[in-house]
């Protein structure tokens, strides 16, 4: 069935939370009952411009995950915090606004908290830029904090190879984490999950808050949203 917008639903939290677990699983859910799903990254690559460098043509998104990323340049934490900004930003002013025209559900892993939430513990001053320039066209109609224990985010970050902000620490994901809690304190819309739960009750929670918000949507009449 064609519908004239998608809901977005976007799941937020700090690294190791158990984002992209949950938003793999709602995505085979979610196409399991029929619907037309699409799963990105606010930070990922979707279609974007391509652009030259080191000889060869990438997109642009793709670059600029790459400078944030890299270990090869000079720039510090706030500078790569706002190369995220851009990153994001463009993903809600070109990608999400495609795909709510072909999709009944588009999933998002992370959103503007997850900007406000690690910049501002870094420097308080950037929740102005942040603010002005991703909160102002950021799209979401379901906002979700997976709030999971630092403890454990840490023993599963322990697999991998950490980044530069995962090694500043414990410390700095509480304060992170801290930073989540007052804007779920001061937005009734961000529904947040305990984390610390199994991935099967993890699971049945996102859902319970998804449908809950198709049937607003239906009994409003102002999207129609069905498989």
């Amino acid at each position: 069935m064609k519908i004239d917008n998608a809901i977005v639903v976007k799941v937020d939290g700090i690294d190791g939370c158990g984002k992209t677990t949950l938003l793999g699983a709602l995505t085979l859910y979610y196409k399991s009952q029929g619907f037309r799903v699409s799963s990105i990254g606010e930070y990922g690559s979707y279609g974007d411009i391509s652009v030259s460098f080191n000889d060869k043509e990438i997109p642009l998104y793709d670059f600029l995950r790459s400078q944030a990323k890299s270990r090869d340049n000079d720039l510090d934490n706030v500078e790569r915090e706002l190369i995220w900004v851009v990153i994001g930003r463009r993903t809600n002013s070109r990608v999400i606004p495609k795909l709510i025209m072909t999709n009944d559900i588009v999933f998002v892993d992370r959103s503007n908290l997850g900007n406000i939430a690690y910049g501002c513990s870094l420097d308080e001053r950037l929740e102005v830029v942040y603010r002005l320039f991703s909160t102002s066209v950021e799209i979401a109609d379901v906002m979700i904090w997976l709030d999971t224990p630092v403890d454990m985010c840490f023993q599963r970050l322990s697999t991998r190879t950490l980044d530069r902000i995962e090694e500043m620490g414990k410390t700095f994901f509480n304060k992170v984490r801290n930073r989540y809690l007052e804007l779920a304190n001061s937005n009734r819309d961000i529904q947040r999950i305990d984390g610390s739960e199994s991935r099967d009750d993890v699971l049945k929670c996102a859902i319970r808050i998804v449908d809950d918000y198709i049937c607003q949507r239906q009994q409003a009449g102002t999207r129609t949203i069905a498989p």
